[in-house]
């Protein structure tokens, strides 16, 4: 259950992230950012997600691990959700 909750989280963050940049915000993970001018956005973003998401699953073994990635994802979303609004 603690692996779908956090596929989900990445995919929420995703779409809020897709959403922040629709109105002029910009990714703050240097990784990501970095990789964007030869990738694009989107693609960068869905690397990004691949990589965790495998990386995560991998040591899936350690509960500690997913429980503490799920934390970390659900403020990630709030935080993209509260700049989403906070922009105009």
């Amino acid at each position: 259950m603690a692996a779908i909750l956090f596929i989900g989280l990445q995919c929420l963050d995703l779409i809020t992230t897709l959403a922040v940049f629709s109105r002029g915000g910009v990714e703050l993970n240097p990784v990501v950012r970095s990789m964007m001018p030869w990738t694009g956005q989107l693609f960068a973003l869905i690397l990004s997600k691949l990589a965790v998401v495998s990386v995560i699953l991998l040591i899936n073994r350690r509960k500690r691990v997913l429980r503490f990635g799920n934390v970390l994802y659900t403020a990630i979303v709030a935080w993209n959700t509260w700049v989403f609004f906070a922009l105009k």
